[in-house]
C-alpha cells in the first residue's frame, strides 16, 4: 500500500525554517558482516530510488564497519556508478552511520538544505516506496538524536503505512534497539 500525502502527518516544527525543495537523496546503509543479507537490502534500496522524481539525484553510501567477511567488496560490485562504498574499523553503528552522513553529501556539490539524508540497517528491506519519508525510529541514542535535529532542518512526513522488512535478531548490536522491542512483542504476545 502506498501512503498519500493526504493521510501522511506533515511535521513542522515551529522554531525550525524549512526548505521545501529536495535536490538529493543520500541513503546511508551501515553494515557490519552483513554479507548474506546485503544483496536484498542494496536491491530494495535501488528500487526505492528508482521511485524518486528524475529531477532528484540520489546516491547510497554503504559504510561496511569492521567487516571479517566480505560485505564491502560485495557492496562494491552492487552499488551502482556515484555511490560509496567506505570500510571503517570503529565497530559502532552510530560511528558509521555519522561517517555516512557526512561522507555523502562531502561528494555532491548539492546546498545541504536541499539534501535528504535517509538511514536503514543492512538487515533491512525497505519497501519500493520507502523513500516517501516516515518519522519511525526504532534505534536509540544517536538515531533518536539525529531525527530530532533533522526535524529542525527541512519538512518531514510521515506515514504509518510504510512497512520495512529487517532481521529477526532476538539479540541485537545496538542497546535497547529494534530487537530489544522485537523479543518484548514476542515475549507479550507469545508467538515465536
Amino acid at each position: 500500500m502506498t501512503p498519500s500525502l493526504d493521510r501522511a502527518t506533515r511535521h513542522r516544527p515551529a522554531a525550525c525554517q524549512l526548505s521545501a525543495v529536495i535536490d538529493q537523496v543520500i541513503v546511508v546503509l551501515p553494515a557490519h558482516d552483513e554479507r548474506s543479507r546485503i544483496g536484498d537490502a542494496v536491491a530494495s534500496i535501488h528500487r526505492a530510488r528508482a521511485m524518486i522524481d528524475a529531477r532528484v539525484r540520489s546516491m547510497l553510501v554503504v559504510v561496511a564497519d569492521t567487516c571479517s567477511d566480505d560485505t564491502a567488496a560485495l557492496s562494491r560490485k552492487l552499488c551502482g556508478a556515484g555511490d560509496l562504498v567506505l570500510e571503517t574499523t570503529d565497530r559502532s553503528v552510530g560511528t558509521a552511520r555519522r561517517k555516512g552522513t557526512h561522507a555523502g553529501p562531502k561528494r555532491t556539490d548539492v546546498k545541504a538544505s536541499n539534501v535528504w539524508l535517509a538511514n536503514t540497517g543492512a538487515d533491512s528491506v525497505v519497501p519500493d516506496d520507502w523513500l516517501t519519508g516516515h518519522h519511525h525510529v526504532h534505534e536509540t541514542g544517536e538515531d533518536h538524536d539525529l531525527w530530532r535535529r533533522l526535524s529542525c532542518g527541512g519538512p518531514l512526513v510521515s506515514s504509518t503505512a510504510i512497512r520495512v522488512a529487517t532481521s529477526p535478531r532476538s539479540v541485537g548490536r545496538a542497546p535497547a534497539g529494534f530487537a530489544v522491542g522485537l523479543t518484548e512483542l514476542v515475549n507479550r504476545v507469545g508467538v515465536a
